[in-house]
């Protein structure tokens, strides 16, 4: 972990220790740095006025740790959020401010043991120096798996880890290892194979003595989405495949303090493979319009010196660079003709550059045919427009489950995954309402379900509030904010400068440049340093 600001170590980590939620991590200037839970990096102070999916994960923590009385949890830091913060800080000995600083948190996933004190007692500290370096408390088998295989990365899955005793012990997916782990070639380009970790269900004790060190067999077990199984339906169940995989061990995290954490805690990198679910149909069984992945799994679009151009002379883009990582909320911010909304056709394949490279969920959209960019789009690209486009006449659970008409899923499964859509956005008491029946804000939140109920690689909002008041639009965008605390991928396309600020990224663009970038190009904060 490193600082995020400058200071002198009064009370130095403590290396061997396990650290919970709410508990300090080391101190800086008499002052604690806590350990919280959740993926959203702390990059900003938070305090009133804030809107963001770091201020959900901060409430969600505060109510864990029974500071809550009076708090409704959502991404705003209201008067209640403020004053649970006074009873959390008040607990701490700290000045009650109501709000907290950057750098008075570290949000982790889980908790974490302290492998080693970068920083000793005394220490002057500044932002990005060294302080210390935490482990998971878990036991992880890692395997460098072929590019082809990284269906098998998707967080979640289920693997069965036969350990050198001979003992079966079920586990899932976590993730991918950090970058520098998996393979990268020498010149620096990124490497043919991709790390998987998988933790064990059984925690630390059921790998001990020899099968801690020796190498594991771990069955990744596959199982298809949205296809037919059984007598004539081409699946016959979850298919498996089997790996020979490092012995189990804590992995390892330098994370930036305050900054995030390294990709390979495995935050929605599921959602960069799904196009065709290579796991579940070996033998040739899978989807004839699969294209293969090119991209680490935790890379969702990336653009690469991508122009476009129209007859007449007019440059709607100049050599853009652009990567978007898997669980970023960003907002791609600009006035009329500044090249934002091409920039969205592009992303979204409705357009095709006039050169350069783009790439999503891992595919070089350049590379492919129509059908399988049509496939590429209908399963790794949601979109939400300003105007809704509903159907009139069909009711909200129709108008969701058309969003899977393409993408193999049968009627009655379309209908039951678009119910759980409509719940997700809170609309699960409107499922039969047409859209004459709802309000601005409810026909704009269906929009959301259709476009989530593929669970797509990106989610593209083209000026989502614009066409509502401005209470409808609070509550979309404090949807969208909730969504990508849980996970999702956004990208919100707008020119209201207000809107932007809420959101941890901002990309803007002026003439069809990016004139400035609040986030990295090429890789998020959590892999900073």
């Amino acid at each position: 972990m490193r600082s995020a600001v400058e200071g002198t170590v009064t009370v130095a980590a403590r290396e061997g220790a396990t650290v919970t939620r709410g508990q300090a991590l080391y101190e800086r200037d008499d002052k604690p740095v806590t350990l919280l839970y959740g993926p959203v990096p702390a990059f900003r102070e938070m305090r009133a006025g804030c809107r963001g999916s770091d201020v959900l994960q901060l409430e969600r923590n505060l109510l864990a740790l029974g500071y809550g009385a009076g708090l409704y949890v959502d991404p705003r830091f209201d008067r209640a959020t403020e004053a649970a913060v006074k009873r959390w800080q008040k607990s701490l000995n700290r000045t009650p401010t109501g709000r907290v600083g950057k750098g008075d948190v570290v949000f982790q996933p889980d908790q974490v043991k302290v492998a080693s004190a970068d920083a000793a007692l005394a220490d002057q500290v500044g932002p990005a120096d060294p302080v210390l370096t935490v482990a998971s408390t878990r036991p992880v088998v890692r395997a460098e798996l072929d590019q082809g295989d990284v269906s098998l990365t998707a967080k979640g899955t289920r693997a069965e880890v036969e350990l050198p005793s001979g003992r079966r012990e079920p586990g899932r997916v976590t993730g991918t290892a950090a970058p520098e782990a998996s393979g990268e070639a020498e010149d620096g380009g990124p490497g043919d194979t991709v790390t998987v970790e998988v933790a064990l269900d059984g925690g630390r004790s059921v790998a001990a003595g020899e099968d801690s060190r020796a190498t594991a067999s771990v069955t990744f077990v596959s199982e298809p989405r949205g296809r037919p199984r059984g007598p004539g339906g081409g699946g016959g169940g979850p298919a498996r495949r089997t790996r020979r995989l490092r012995p189990p061990g804590r992995t390892r995290r330098h994370l930036p303090h305050g900054a995030g954490q390294d990709r390979h805690d495995g935050r929605r990198q599921d959602r960069g493979q799904r196009l065709g679910d290579h796991g579940g149909h070996e033998g040739g069984g899978g989807d004839p319009m699969t294209p293969e992945p090119a991209l680490s799994p935790s890379v969702v679009v990336e653009l690469r010196d991508v122009t476009k151009s129209y007859a007449g002379g007019v440059h709607a883009l100049r050599g853009v660079s652009l990567t978007v990582r898997a669980g970023e909320l960003l907002a791609i911010v600009g006035p009329s003709g500044s090249g934002k909304s091409t920039m969205l056709n592009v992303i979204g394949t409705l357009d095709k550059p006039t050169s350069g490279t783009v790439r999503v969920a891992g595919h070089d959209v350049g590379a492919l045919s129509d059908a399988r960019l049509s496939a590429l789009r209908a399963r790794h690209i949601g979109f939400v427009f300003q105007h809704f486009h509903l159907a009139a006449g069909r009711d909200a659970v129709d108008n969701v489950a058309d969003g899977l008409l393409y993408a193999g899923v049968g009627p009655k499964a379309r209908r039951a995954r678009a119910r759980e859509a409509l719940e997700r956005v809170r609309l699960g008491h409107r499922l039969g309402h047409r859209p004459s029946e709802l309000s601005g804000g409810e026909k704009q939140r269906v929009a959301i379900a259709r476009a989530l109920v593929g669970e797509p690689s990106v989610l593209l909002a083209d000026e989502p509030t614009g066409a509502l008041d401005t209470a409808s639009g609070e509550i979309v965008m404090d949807l969208l904010h909730e969504l990508n605390g849980t996970g999702t991928t956004i990208c919100v396309i707008t020119h209201d400068h207000d809107i932007a600020a809420s959101l941890p990224r901002r990309v803007r663009f002026r003439d069809g440049e990016i004139i400035a970038d609040s986030g990295p190009r090429c890789r998020t904060a959590g892999e900073a340093g």
